[in-house]
């Protein structure tokens, strides 16, 4: 009885069962040599290097110089618009009164003005630049179009723009490398220490005027009230600012800072002792 030979392997099949066991093999030597001889990355004590990273980590400290900077140049545009008179919402005021100066989708919106001021904006599009560009240009510019809103006009007219110290005008360029902490900008706009300071304080009288608002039930009205009597006689400026701070946590000048604070506390004492925190009282500025 003869054997019939097996059948040959269509050559389909070979060809992928030769691709596979070559797989196979690379992968194992490649395993086998990564076994024997891992790699060893330099380090800083070999190389003499200090790299200056916290932690080694070069991602974090970038991420921390990046965050820093964003909050300096929330609180830079804050003081450009101040010093100007304006609010947040009147670059968008003047662009749909201009829209042959400044077209509708170059504006730079009230809500998206109000975001960078206050750090929010955490990975802002490149038109957000070129809005803050556009309208920093126009600024540079004798003609500002025509405007019929008289408080509207008068406060486009006497705006200035941000310049280098040769005179001309920031671009989207500019803008950005002062969002990531390449520029800053003029000296008399650039925000202080103090100013710096005074900020946090405000966050933190306001956070602890919310807390007793809620231990103690009241109206806020009757309890900022309540707190401008214990400052006693002010004058309507700075009565204004600290109201302005228990509402709507705009910052305080460094000046008014320990008068809010202890009228502040002072309120606390009486309505809820128990929150009264001791690294406030008397804290320098």
């Amino acid at each position: 009885m003869s054997t019939r030979p097996p059948p040959p392997v269509p050559r389909a099949s070979r060809a992928k069962r030769c691709k596979s066991e070559a797989s196979s093999t690379k992968a194992s030597t490649l395993a086998a040599d990564h076994e024997s001889d891992p790699p060893s990355w330099p380090s800083a004590q070999s190389t003499g290097v200090v790299l200056g990273f916290p932690n080694d980590n070069p991602v974090q400290s970038l991420q921390h110089k990046l965050d820093a900077a964003r909050v300096q140049f929330g609180k830079f545009l804050r003081n450009w618009r101040k010093s100007n008179d304006w609010t947040v919402t009147t670059a968008q005021d003047w662009a749909k009164a201009c829209p042959a100066l400044i077209p509708w989708p170059l504006r730079v919106a009230g809500g998206q003005w109000g975001n960078l001021e206050n750090g929010k904006v955490l990975q802002p599009q490149p038109s957000t630049f070129i809005q803050l560009g556009v309208l920093n240009e126009c600024l540079a510019l004798e003609e500002r179009g025509t405007i019929k809103d008289r408080l509207l006009r008068e406060r486009v007219e006497r705006a200035r723009p941000v310049l280098h110290d040769d005179g001309r005008p920031w671009g989207a360029e500019d803008w950005f490398a002062c969002y990531i902490g390449k520029l800053e900008g003029p000296a008399g706009l650039w925000p202080r220490q103090d100013e710096i300071d005074a900020e946090a304080e405000t966050k933190r009288l306001r956070t602890l005027f919310d807390q007793a608002l809620e231990r103690a039930g009241v109206r806020p009205v009757s309890a900022a009230m309540a707190v401008l009597r214990k400052a006693g006689d002010l004058p309507m400026e700075q009565v204004e600012s600290i109201e302005n701070a228990l509402f709507a946590g705009e910052r305080l000048a460094p000046a008014i800072v320990p008068i809010a604070r202890d009228a502040l506390l002072a309120w606390v004492r009486d309505v809820a002792p128990e929150l009264e925190p001791n690294d406030l009282a008397g804290e320098p500025v």
